[in-house]
């Protein structure tokens, strides 16, 4: 009996090493864009890569190794995925927001949660088109839509698409060597419409010298008030994305 244990202790050991090396781990920034560089950009979150045929189901998890997002793919014969499945979890383990999206139907049902379990939110959406949106407090009882206004600068969208034609400088040497690219902006803004963060959240993914440009620029405009995000009729804080694509013309 204990020869056969040995036998089997032995055989875990030498599975172990098989089970680790068919697995490779990639890092994400805290957009969930890969990071390619990890000496030079610090990861936030990781997921395991199988290192054969791709897996269904994807985790992302926090570098404290708690679980942030799971992600399940429908696919047909042919492998293009037709409906999706995304949860999001909070850092206390809970499911803050679920999204199933079917790709046949064009159609999307969003979920979302309070901490405490009970359901928060709930809107179906197909072709663009919204069927229900309901709203529930933290008892569960149904209450109002809430009433959204969405942050917008002085002079709304079109004082920022004037802002980047007068200012925005396409580095010389990019346009002789016709490159060309787009940086996201992320950004956070505050109360008070002030812009306190930003950032490229795809730094790796576009030319440095088209990223500095586009902070410059983005860094110039943040000087100037913006209207901030309000949820009937109370300011709150916000995040926004705003890209900034150089291109050249033929």
């Amino acid at each position: 009996m204990a020869s056969k244990k040995s036998f089997l202790i032995a055989l875990l050991v030498l599975l172990l090493p098989l089970i680790s090396h068919s697995q490779v781990l990639q890092y994400y920034n805290r957009h969930f864009i890969a990071i390619k560089d990890t000496a030079a950009y610090k990861p936030v979150y990781f997921r395991a890569l199988s290192q054969g045929e791709p897996e269904s189901t994807s985790k992302y998890f926090r570098m404290d190794n708690s679980l942030a997002m799971e992600q399940a793919n429908e696919k047909d014969a042919s492998g293009k995925i037709i409906r999706r499945n995304t949860a999001r979890f909070g850092e206390d383990a809970y499911l803050s927001r679920n999204t199933f999206r079917d790709y046949v139907r064009d159609s999307i049902v969003e979920t979302t949660f309070f901490a405490n379990g009970n359901l928060k939110s709930s809107k179906t959406t197909v072709k663009n088109e919204v069927l229900e949106n309901l709203f529930f407090d933290e008892e569960g009882i149904p209450k109002p839509a809430p009433i959204y206004e969405n942050a917008l600068p002085e002079g709304g969208m079109g004082a920022w698409r004037n802002f980047l034609i007068q200012n925005l400088k396409y580095p010389k040497s990019l346009i002789d060597e016709a490159i060309e690219g787009k940086a996201d902006i992320f950004f956070e803004l505050d109360e008070s419409g002030k812009i306190t963060l930003f950032e490229v959240m795809n730094l790796e993914y576009v030319h440095p010298d088209l990223a500095k440009e586009a902070i410059r620029v983005f860094g110039l405009f943040a000087e100037k008030p913006w209207n901030p995000t309000k949820i009937d009729g109370i300011a709150v804080k916000s995040t926004m994305i705003l890209p900034i694509a150089f291109t050249l013309e033929d």
